[in-house]
């Protein structure tokens, strides 16, 4: 079974496809692609080795690039789902940047706080749990 954060990776790649394409940033199984040469191979930036070696594409698993705000935000946007998260019915219905800009929290329809917060400085996989939980809630998954 997936974990959540690989549900929630699914359904936001879904709902943002360029997430997935094959150019500089995109990890894959062997690294991190430096160059797209012609759609055939590509170089790859290997960490820890400071290396970057040729791949043919068919060599390689494509994992998609960091998953950042703005690609959950176009899922949601994708999404007209409310959910109950323990404070009555919640959507993002509004963001709210804290005074050293760092999170964004995010809003619930009857205007109470969440603790659901975006760290502004990390993609999706270095969020908190309350976040994904409430992410996890609101995708509906």
């Amino acid at each position: 079974m997936p974990t959540k954060l690989e549900q929630l990776k699914a359904i936001i790649q879904k709902a943002n496809p360029e997430i997935m394409e094959l150019k500089f940033g995109c990890e894959t199984s062997e690294g991190i692609v430096f160059t797209n040469q012609r759609g055939l191979k590509v170089e790859i930036y290997i960490e820890g080795d400071g290396r970057i070696e040729e791949y043919h594409i068919s060599d390689l698993k494509i994992l998609g690039r960091p998953i950042r705000l703005a690609d959950v935000l176009i899922a949601i946007g994708q999404t007209e789902r409310q959910v109950d998260y323990g404070y009555g019915e919640w959507a993002v219905s509004s963001v709210t940047v804290d005074s050293k800009g760092n999170f964004v929290a995010l809003g619930g329809l009857d205007g109470a706080s969440c603790d659901a917060k975006w760290n502004l400085k990390e993609t999706l996989d270095h969020q908190s749990e309350e976040t994904l939980n409430f992410l996890f809630k609101l995708f509906n998954l």
